[in-house]
């Protein structure tokens, strides 16, 4: 029962993305997991795209940010909301994905099971060819400095039901326990956009939290949408 205990915000950043954030929504609607909280940054988009959003989505918390932050920028915006709010978990998720109903559930099921986690990415695939896997996580070359993104070209049966350890997670979509930013602070906003994500993780993993797969979140990425 103390998986339902788990509060979570999921902040989206939208700007200029009012197609893909309602599809994003639509597919949050369907959760099986109920305990969460959507927090919505408008990246001060044209035509007062948050405010057409809020009234389609009255569930969503708005906040409306006055220039583009960019996307760590625009994440930081949510997260501070959300630690204000003693949520106890932090979703990133970006506007153009879809997500499957048991998305949820399955990342906080490896949060229960494995304390030491810090932050869990689900198993994310093309929305354009839902075989191909996009991102299932990064390795990070500290020979090359470089962040290598795992990637299988068809769908493997063989991902383990547990957890795979990562490197870094892609801030596509990640969710984080509420220690794990107290300790690594927020997102670097000197990157715009890119590597931000891989700049967390290390520092979180830095903080002795361990980064994780799971391989039975899956959700689905239009990739270079926004």
């Amino acid at each position: 029962d103390s998986i339902a205990n788990s509060r979570v915000a999921i902040i989206l950043v939208n700007w200029n993305g009012l197609d893909f954030t309602v599809g994003c929504l639509n597919s949050l609607r369907n959760q099986g997991y109920k305990n969460f909280e959507i927090i919505l940054v408008d990246n001060a988009s044209d035509n007062e795209e948050g405010k057409v959003l809020q009234k389609q989505f009255p569930e969503i918390d708005l906040v409306q940010s006055e220039q583009n932050l960019g996307f760590a920028g625009g994440n930081n915006l949510g997260i501070q909301k959300a630690l204000e709010q003693n949520f106890s978990h932090i979703m990133l998720l970006n506007n153009d994905t879809v997500v499957s109903p048991d998305f949820l559930d399955q990342m906080i099921l490896l949060f229960n099971h494995n304390p030491q986690l810090g932050v869990v990415q689900p198993l994310i695939y093309w929305m354009k060819d839902r075989n191909q896997i996009w991102s299932a996580g990064g390795k990070w070359n500290a020979f090359l400095g470089r962040a290598i993104t795992l990637l299988e070209q068809k769908k493997s049966k063989n991902l383990e039901s547990g957890f795979q350890k990562l490197d870094w997670a892609t801030g596509c979509c990640m969710l984080l326990k509420r220690e794990t930013i107290l300790k690594a602070g927020l997102l670097n906003e000197q990157y715009f956009t890119y590597f931000e994500d891989v700049d967390w993780s290390l520092r979180i993993r830095k903080e002795g939290f361990e980064i994780a797969l799971a391989p039975q979140a899956i959700i689905y990425h239009e990739a270079g949408a926004s």
